[in-house]
Parts: structure tokens; sequence; C-alpha cells
């Protein structure tokens, strides 16, 4: 989903975007009953995310960041445009610099680092279970390799700007030399 301003309960504006996991059920509602299908799609979960935001404190939109069980939404709604939705997930939350100095920054940062912890332990936890990895630096290889992608992903949607990565393979040697730190690594 494309990045959006969410507002909470107080109400304090948060600019966020999301994601979600969605299976075609019905390709011919999916693509005949609608003008433009994807955008259909968008809007279903923007409005989904912006109204799970929106029912609670800021604090409590924080914490849903990066967990695909905090987000409820209907079913139904989705269904009739032909389909499934598995999760949506808050991806960022960004708190603009005037709110978080008067809500102090220090805990809006807190509360940002509990998001990106719990992030990662969910995805250590479907790392091991979809590739069955029991390794310690397999599984870390194996998340590397998948927040590298995201941020591949993700630096396609910023427009005109450019971005160099170096090649996957390149990171991975990095990481098995211990150049580069593992996500989740505990010191």
């Amino acid at each position: 989903m494309p990045p959006q301003i969410l507002v909470t309960e107080e109400p304090y504006q948060i600019q966020g975007n999301g994601i979600a996991n969605v299976q075609v059920i019905d390709p011919a509602k999916f693509v005949l009953d609608q003008r433009n299908p994807m955008e259909r799609l968008r809007e279903l979960c923007s409005s989904a995310l912006s109204t799970a935001v929106g029912s609670r404190s800021l604090e409590d939109a924080l914490r849903m960041k990066g967990r695909p069980d905090a987000i409820t939404f209907d079913a139904d709604s989705f269904e009739r445009a032909g389909v499934k939705v598995y999760n949506i997930m808050l991806k960022e939350a960004d708190v603009p610099s005037h709110i978080e100095d008067a809500i102090s920054g220090k805990s809006v940062k807190i509360l940002n680092a509990e998001g990106e912890r719990e992030s990662a332990e969910i995805l250590r936890d479907a790392v091991m279970t979809h590739y069955g990895l029991k390794d310690d630096t397999e599984i870390r290889r194996v998340m590397l390799a998948l927040k590298y992608l995201e941020t591949v992903r993700g630096s396609s949607d910023n427009g005109g700007s450019t971005f160099v990565l170096p090649p996957l393979e390149g990171i991975l040697q990095m990481f098995d030399r211990g150049i580069i730190p593992a996500i989740g690594q505990k010191d």
C-alpha cells in the first residue's frame, strides 16, 4: 500500500504504509466487475489500515507495526471484490517531529524499537517455519536476504530516486565474514 496519512484516536497524524497478503479467489469478479481492480484493492486495504489506526492511541498504533495479527478487517468487502485477504499489516509508521517532541521523542523511539524487534521475531519465526531451518546462521542468512529484497522493492516506490545496492551475494559474503551483523543478532 502506498504511504498515507493515518489519524489516531487522540488525534495525531502519522505517515504510514502497509502490506496486505491477498489471493484472488474469483478472477472474474476481480477483473471484470471493477474499472481498476488493483486500485480498488489498494482502496480496500488502505481503508482497513486507516480504520485500525483510527481506533487506537498513538502508542497502540505504533505497536501494530510489523504485526500481521494486529489489524482486523471486513473480509466480506474483499470477497465481494473477488479477493481473499490473509492479513493486513502496518509496515511503517513515522511520527512527525513536532508530535514526537510533544509526546516525548524518547517514548516514540522506544515504541518504534519495540515494533522493529517484534517484526524481526515474527520474521525469524516465519523463516524457521517456512524453510524448516534450525541453524541460527542459516536463519539469519535467509532473514538478511528477505530484508534485502524488501529494500529493493521499497526503493522502487521512491519515484525519481536512484538507489544503488550491492548484489545480494556480496551482502551474504560480508555477513559470512562477520563484516555486517545479522538481523536479530544478539550481542
